[in-house]
């Protein structure tokens, strides 16, 4: 651990990024990474990788909103809502 960092701050969340589009999905990743590595970044191609991802337990869920309705089916039932950030075309 960093000297100065305390055990809360340590503990970086887990995002699962659910982006098709690959300039977004590696735009998201960019601008995730970016901030110091206070983010561990999964990135899920498609809706049929997210089960996988699902399984590790990510605290946030970045996903395009064509595949929101699946991407809810693919997430463990415990996960809440507020833990969706859906991206569109506008």
């Amino acid at each position: 651990m960093p000297v100065g960092v305390c055990d809360a701050c340590a503990q970086r969340p887990h995002v699962a990024v659910v982006v098709a589009h690959r300039a977004m999905r590696e735009l998201i990743v960019e601008l995730l990474d970016g901030d110091l590595g206070s983010w561990a970044v999964a990135t899920v191609v498609s809706v049929a990788d997210l089960a996988r991802t699902a399984s590790s337990c990510p605290n946030l869920a970045i996903v395009d909103t064509a595949d929101f309705a699946a991407c809810c089916r693919e997430l463990p039932a415990d996960f809440a809502p507020g833990q969706i950030v859906v991206i569109g075309p506008d």
